[in-house]
């Protein structure tokens, strides 16, 4: 893993048990998949409606994998410490910006 940060426009997201999971794609690539677990970050994400940009650092992770007909693909991953995106005060209920 190394330390990255990702820019793009935000395609999804969901809840997975404590995490909340979703892809940022960045320009026409293949979209990067993020995970983030800690509060207020989740918070941040969720705020954001679907198609906004938005600017994520973490820890970037990349992997081979392989598709349904076993081509292989790079995946990557980045486990989300920070949205570096601006926020509006009422995304951020409390927040002072």
């Amino acid at each position: 893993m190394i330390s990255a940060t990702v820019t793009g426009s935000l395609v999804a997201f969901r809840e997975e048990g404590p995490e909340l999971v979703g892809r940022i794609r960045m320009d026409k690539d293949q979209p990067v998949q993020f995970t983030a677990r800690r509060g207020i970050v989740k918070r941040a994400l969720q705020a954001l409606p679907v198609g906004a940009p938005v600017s994520v650092s973490g820890w970037l992770s990349t992997r081979i994998k392989r598709d349904k007909e076993g081509n292989p693909f790079v995946h990557h991953e980045i486990a989300v410490t920070a949205v570096l995106t601006p926020q509006s005060q009422q995304s951020l209920p409390g927040a002072t910006l």
